[in-house]
């Protein structure tokens, strides 16, 4: 039997201590399955960001750091666009999204950027209230693919984006698939 809605609060709030078995259980016995701790994870972040929504002050002035740290161009882009794009020493060019502290390595398609990897470093703080705003994670991102950009590939959780197609095929299944609604509709 799967865990009660508050057995999935308490564990994504982190009011019960974890386990110390490798298979973490219910308050019943049952194992947690591998679609369920998913579940607690997703509950985890969505916690901790509306704890961040609440308490706008912190993401506010990590904003402003990291403003004055880009250059007009790059101000302007995230302005407009909520992201920015830099050209790390390698070549590689890298997608910031400070609302969401993430960083996405980038390759040009024509007049569009694709991901080709998502990355993320992030806090280990167990009090999602003590975490730091997403933008200050962009600012120390943005820091060290500056300073030494091998550390930061080895040091972030990376995960490949195969889905996003950036070899165009996202842009052939994207015509195709208007192509398709036209034709269901006529």
């Amino acid at each position: 039997m799967p865990g009660t809605s508050a057995e999935y609060l308490a564990l994504a709030i982190m009011e019960v201590a974890p386990e110390t078995s490798l298979i973490p259980r219910w308050a019943d016995g049952t194992a947690i399955t591998e679609e369920e701790l998913r579940d607690v994870i997703a509950l985890r972040v969505y916690h901790r960001l509306t704890l961040r929504l609440k308490n706008p002050a912190p993401q506010r002035r990590a904003m402003k750091l990291l403003r004055s740290l880009l250059p007009k161009a790059q101000r302007e882009q995230l302005r407009r666009n909520r992201y920015f794009i830099v050209e790390a020493p390698s070549g590689n060019g890298y997608r910031f999204l400070p609302k969401l502290g993430m960083v996405e390595r980038v390759a040009r398609h024509g007049r569009r950027w694709f991901a080709t990897h998502r990355f993320c470093i992030h806090d280990d703080q167990s009090d999602p209230a003590q975490a730091m705003p997403p933008a200050d994670l962009t600012v120390a991102h943005l820091l060290l693919i500056s300073a030494d950009e091998g550390v930061f590939l080895a040091t972030a959780n990376s995960r490949a984006t195969d889905g996003m197609l950036w070899n165009g095929g996202y842009l052939r299944r994207l015509r195709q698939a208007s192509v398709e609604r036209l034709q269901e509709a006529s």
